[in-house]
């Protein structure tokens, strides 16, 4: 069972430490001190979040990325870091990417703590992070991948009311996609759509409860010479979370976000990336803080190509505006690979073998599948003949056919019934097994000669035996 228990801190208000499947009583539980809760804690689940006003907080807020952190790389095409391009993996490209990140002076402290030096100059805490990714071309214009952020390490120097993770880990497990509905030699249209399961417990931004996001993203670009320009503009919609208690904080519902990229290459394997990126929830609660609850970021780098499907990233950047989450400083580096995959294919079946007996003479009566007289008794005895010379056959196939006169539903129709009617007295009059036989009508579909003479037409009025034997 899941037990909840109220701890008093000294000069401070009330903590709440949950601990799935402890059992201890609250006489016993005012014994222990902080430090050991947390080993305790970090035994028995990784990311249960203890809250200790005082001294840290464990949460995760999503603004423009993921838990605490605004940068989220893209998982498929390199053309930017962050920026959407219009641009899918091709059919059976494969992709993988990973990054690093460094957030300084990105942590929230509310209760109007504004004396913690989180300047540019004055470096107070720093957030590690990794982001792994893989994609996969399905067609030309379709690609799916998964993203799998991590927090790595984290170091806070001032003390105060803050929100910060608890542990190191996963922090979410995101599946994207994107489509290419329009584009030409110069700009593309696109639209991608992500879906993610939060791995992060306690956070005060998203409320308790509130585990799935999904996003929706438009996306154009345009190349201005050699210089391409993306825009992605979106709605990111989080299932709603209520009030975590000791919070002075609302939970965030839905978001706008956007963002600007530009890639200019130089030299011959270089190119610079710069990029502007955020994002603002659509309504604004309680938050007791001096940051704003929107984000944005302005970064810049270098794309290095040293072999075909293989980049290499590199860059830094800051906040437009002290916002949720977002650094004074922000360094990243990464590499991104992308190959085709060969698939083993299905091999193809050998053609199979058959005799092909032509009959153009007259059989059957104008318009009617009724045979014309006994002529067509000699022609369907030298058949029989042919399905039992050299050797039995394993299957025949009748195919009707018909001039252009009339319609073709009409051709279609009688050139079946033609053939059902051959089918017929081969398996009356001459015994031949019935599942040995396929009767087609084709119509006016296969003609052999021109319809618009005589001759023609008499020639495309035909019937075709395809006999196949065991080889």
């Amino acid at each position: 069972m899941s037990k909840k228990f109220t701890i008093t801190l000294s000069n401070h208000r009330l903590a709440i430490l949950s601990i799935a499947h402890l059992e201890i009583g609250l006489s016993s539980c005012k014994k222990l001190i902080i430090k050991d809760m947390i080993k305790l804690t970090r035994k028995l689940r990784l990311f249960v979040p203890v809250v200790v006003l005082s001294h840290s907080l464990s949460a995760q807020a999503n603004m423009v990325g993921v838990d605490m952190q605004n940068f989220n790389p893209s998982y498929s095409v390199t053309d930017y870091t962050t920026v959407h391009s219009s641009r899918t993996l091709q059919a059976q490209q494969f992709h993988l990417g990973l990054f690093f990140d460094q957030a300084i002076n990105s942590i929230v402290y509310y209760d109007n703590n504004k004396d913690v030096p989180q300047s540019r100059t004055d470096f107070n805490d720093h957030i590690s992070s990794m982001a792994a990714h893989m994609a996969m071309g399905i067609t030309n214009n379709w690609d799916v991948g998964i993203s799998l952020p991590f927090v790595l390490k984290q170091s806070v120097k001032q003390s105060g009311n803050r929100i910060q993770y608890f542990d190191t880990g996963i922090a979410d497990i995101r599946i994207s996609t994107k489509y290419r509905l329009w584009s030409d030699s110069t700009s593309g249209i696109a639209v991608v759509g992500s879906g993610s399961i939060n791995k992060v417990r306690n956070n005060p931004f998203t409320g308790e409860g509130s585990s799935r996001v999904f996003t929706v993203e438009m996306v154009g670009d345009h190349k201005f010479g050699k210089t391409l320009v993306a825009a992605n503009v979106g709605y990111r919609y989080r299932t709603e979370g209520e009030p975590l208690a000791t919070y002075p904080i609302e939970p965030i519902n839905n978001q706008v976000i956007g963002s600007i990229g530009v890639h200019q290459p130089f030299y011959e394997k270089f190119a610079f990336i710069g990029e502007i990126y955020g994002g603002k929830p659509m309504k604004s609660g309680r938050f007791d803080s001096d940051r704003s609850l929107a984000a944005g970021e302005v970064t810049a780098g270098v794309n290095y190509y040293p072999h075909k499907g293989l980049a290499l990233h590199a860059g830094a950047g800051t906040e437009l505006f002290s916002g949720l989450f977002t650094p004074a400083w922000r360094f990243f580096a990464g590499v991104n690979w992308t190959f085709p995959v060969e698939f083993p294919k299905r091999p193809e079946p050998k053609p199979e073998k058959f005799e092909r007996i032509t009959l153009q003479e007259v059989l059957f009566k104008y318009n009617s599948d009724n045979p014309l007289g006994d002529k067509y008794k000699k022609h369907v005895e030298i058949l029989v003949k042919a399905l039992n010379t050299p050797s039995l056959f394993k299957s025949l196939t009748i195919e009707g056919h018909s001039c252009s006169l009339g319609s073709e539903d009409y051709n279609r129709d009688l050139s079946q019934r033609r053939a059902n009617r051959i089918k017929e007295i081969l398996v009356t009059n001459y015994k031949i097994p019935a599942e040995k036989i396929t009767a087609i009508g084709y119509g006016e579909s296969q003609p052999v000669e021109t319809n618009a003479t005589d001759e023609g037409r008499r020639r495309n009025r035909r019937v075709e035996f395809k006999i196949f034997r065991d080889e």
